[in-house]
């Protein structure tokens, strides 16, 4: 399983950017499954599985302002959860070489779980997990 750790990132609404992100933990499983061969005591080959993208956030701000106009109706009155995307620059840490990956971003990202604090202008978020639906190596902007 790779891991990627980082301290800082954006959360994005389409092209909006609606908060930051404070230390960060993502965690991609490529589900391989062993391919045996009959009469054999090797692995014949590794064939990759699902990708599975999960990973937690320590904190995340959202300005709620700008998640209400990147939505078009802010908070979803149907019980569906927003989809979001984020946009994370992971460090160099776990023998990980992050110098040619600026940023990881993960797409259609869904909070799983969170402790949410809702003062007035800005929505606050600790100790989240989260899955996304996939997740690419982009460069910087």
């Amino acid at each position: 399983m790779v891991v990627y750790h980082g301290t800082e990132g954006t959360i994005q609404i389409g092209s909006t950017e609606i908060g930051l992100v404070q230390d960060f933990s993502v965690d991609l499983d490529n589900s391989l499954d062993d391919v045996l061969t009959m009469g054999t005591r090797a692995v014949d080959q590794h064939r990759e599985g699902h990708q599975i993208v999960t990973g937690t956030l320590t904190k995340a701000w959202i300005n709620s302002d700008l998640m209400n106009y990147a939505t078009a109706s802010g908070y979803p009155l149907s019980g569906e959860l927003i989809t979001f995307n984020m946009f994370l620059q992971p460090n160099e840490s776990d023998g990980i070489p992050t110098s040619g990956i600026p940023y990881i971003k993960l797409f259609d990202c869904k909070v799983s779980t969170a402790s949410i604090k809702a003062p007035h202008d800005d929505i606050h978020m600790e100790d989240i997990e989260f899955k996304a639906r996939y997740m690419d190596h982009v460069p910087m902007e």
